[in-house]
């Protein structure tokens, strides 16, 4: 999930072509948009199910839909992941990973790299005519190209784009013409960069427009930059991981980039609310399984706010298992104790995508419920709801792993006000996913996800589910 809403974060734009032409989207995000069907779109094909294997969940045997690129130029929409089949009007098409589809019809398209391993990123150039990818594999088209790679948005063919990093590319965006990787690399582009760096667009060359020093990490698992995404004017860009210093400075799990043409520095943002405790399991630290909880990052498209998504186990001032929504102000930039605005608590459970607007969001992953109440302080193993500990531990019914008083059921998904982090009535249900990497973006038609689920509406859809907009 990329810097722009054509890569599924939420990020995208309807801003003017200066601002196209840094921050670089080519998709579509509307601003206040037309509410949603709560009926899926019925012209949507969906991935073709694998059987289960040992070593995976059995819910959804082997495939996802991992991120997305629309180009709204075209009405295509590129989706990438871990299968090898897309199911369209009773017909089996043959895919590697990557698939195309008319966002209208759902059709396929004819393009069809072949890709050797697992796509989780995807992000269209600033002209839309070629793609950059990024993940787990090691050959495009027969061609060796290492984790990451560029194919045309046609044919799929191959590009000679080879930046090379030595491990996983967790993400791809772009910034001031800079193609921007992240992931679990230590080296990429020829050159030593860690976890994060900006590459020539052609050449695949590490450029020094964007070199940081970020390391560090929770024990439990590996150093990596999950995301980073760019904001639509391509001022500021959110990082999110598991790291714990970038260039010295103490920066738990979230830091904010200042970009411009000329070079790019860390921003004083910070919060106490990722404070360290080495996966402790007390304090702001979520679960001792998820070393690195926060998932997903988008930006209204009128910039002023940012939104997370994170999983992990909840515990008292932490962001872990909720949505959260971010001032991007001035003074919030150069804040060292920014707290967010408005918190959407699921309870106990995991999101792993979420997709803004400027009035409305919505949140994806492995959530039953919405609105549940914050965790307080002291007691860090809760009852469920109507089980109550003296009032002076704990004030009131319990809001973690159970449905608290003020909760909504909401199974795989939620929609919110971006100002109130309140849910709204819309609740069409989703089945609850399970993978990090989900996707949600917009088309000029209607509202997707792709995912590990099952179905959607009481509908088989697997992988992928679309809303049609009511009135466009």
């Amino acid at each position: 999930m990329l810097g722009g809403l054509v890569s599924g974060t939420g990020s995208g734009a309807t801003a003017a072509t200066a601002a196209a032409d840094v921050s670089c989207t080519t998709g579509y995000a509307p601003g206040n948009p037309p509410a949603l069907s709560a009926a899926p779109d019925p012209n949507i094909g969906q991935i073709g199910q694998r059987p289960a294997v040992p070593t995976r969940p059995v819910w959804d045997g082997d495939d996802r839909i991992n991120d997305s690129a629309y180009v709204r130029a075209t009405n295509i929409v590129y989706l990438v992941g871990w299968f090898d089949v897309y199911k369209w009007r009773g017909v089996d098409y043959p895919r590697h990973n990557a698939v195309a589809i008319n966002a209208t019809t759902g059709r396929p398209t004819g393009w069809a790299p072949e890709v050797d391993g697992e796509i989780l990123a995807i992000r269209a150039s600033c002209s839309g005519r070629s793609l950059y990818i990024g993940g787990s594999f090691r050959h495009v088209n027969g061609a060796t190209r290492r984790n990451a790679a560029r194919v045309t948005t046609t044919s799929g063919r191959t590009f000679g784009w080879n930046p090379h990093p030595n491990a996983t590319v967790q993400d791809i965006s772009i910034g001031h013409r800079h193609v921007i990787v992240s992931g679990d690399f230590s080296r990429i582009g020829g050159a030593a960069r860690h976890l994060i760096a900006s590459v020539n667009g052609k050449s695949g060359a590490a450029t020094s427009w964007l070199k940081l020093s970020v390391v560090g990490h929770d024990p439990a698992g590996p150093a990596r930059v999950t995301k980073f995404v760019v904001n639509n004017a391509g001022t500021y860009g959110v990082a999110i991981g598991n790291f714990d210093r970038v260039n010295k400075r103490f920066q738990r799990r979230i830091f904010v980039l200042h970009l411009t043409k000329s070079r790019v520095w860390l921003q004083r943002w910070k919060t106490p609310m990722t404070k360290s405790h080495h996966n402790s399991n007390s304090g702001t630290d979520c679960s001792v399984e998820k070393p690195d909880p926060d998932l997903d990052a988008a930006w209204t498209p009128n910039d002023r706010k940012f939104g997370i998504a994170s999983t992990g186990g909840g515990h008292y001032a932490s962001i872990c298992d909720s949505a959260t929504m971010w001032s991007a102000s001035d003074k919030a930039m150069a804040s060292k104790k920014n707290k967010p605005l408005a918190i959407q608590y699921t309870g106990g459970d995991s999101l792993s995508a979420i997709l803004l607007t400027d009035t409305l969001g919505w949140a994806t992953g492995h959530n039953r419920w919405a609105n549940n109440p914050p965790l307080h302080p002291v007691v860090m193993v809760q009852p469920c709801s109507g089980i109550q500990l003296p009032i002076k531990l704990y004030p009131g019914p319990a809001g973690y792993d159970c449905k608290g008083p003020t909760a909504l059921e909401r199974p795989g998904m939620i929609a919110f006000n971006v100002s109130t982090m309140r849910a709204t009535s819309w609740n069409p249900g989703r089945s609850r996913q399970r993978s990090m990497h989900n996707t949600m973006f917009f088309t000029s038609l209607g509202m997707c996800i792709g995912s590990d689920g099952d179905d959607a509406a009481g509908e088989p859809h697997n992988d992928l589910v679309c809303f049609p907009f009511l009135s466009t």
